[in-house]
């Protein structure tokens, strides 16, 4: 079981590095539906180019070290890199309990386990997608507010 969930855990954390990187190149159309209505501007029910490009240029341009209009390559590396040291530093954070710059196998268990307790709100030895939703605020420590998926 443990090698199953370190493997998810692992693809995870991929999967959202990739996510990251993905979202760069692309206009940011909404996932959800508490986006979709923030961009809809007109209340519509639809998005126009008009709605969608203040946001696509705020997501190009915050990379715009020189602010002189244009993204070139090396913004664009300096800015991934920038984030990839971010999810790093978070990552021995959370998992290297020790802080010798590696992350075991038993301090990426008892991270889990730790974590997992307090996702289980009802502490019933699983975690329902209630649950599972509402973790990113106990993470935060923010227990009580509601679970909604957000974009960026």
């Amino acid at each position: 079981m443990f090698k199953l969930s370190f493997r998810l855990l692992t693809a995870a954390i991929t999967a959202s590095a990739l996510t990251t990187i993905a979202f760069a190149a692309g206009p940011g159309f909404p996932r959800t539906e508490k986006s979709f209505n923030q961009l809809d501007g007109d209340k519509d029910g639809k998005l126009s180019i008009a709605e969608i490009n203040p946001r696509a240029e705020k997501r190009i341009f915050r990379i715009d070290q020189n602010a002189d209009g244009s993204v070139t390559k090396e913004e664009i590396e300096t800015w991934l890199k920038k984030g990839l040291e971010r999810r790093r530093d978070l990552m021995l954070a959370d998992h290297d309990a020790n802080r010798d710059g590696a992350i075991t196998r038993e301090e990426l268990t008892t991270f889990i386990t730790t974590e997992f307790g307090k996702a289980d709100k009802n502490a019933d030895g699983t975690v329902s997608l209630d649950e599972s939703r509402s973790y990113r605020f106990i993470r935060a420590g923010e227990s009580d507010k509601p679970a909604e998926d957000e974009d960026d």
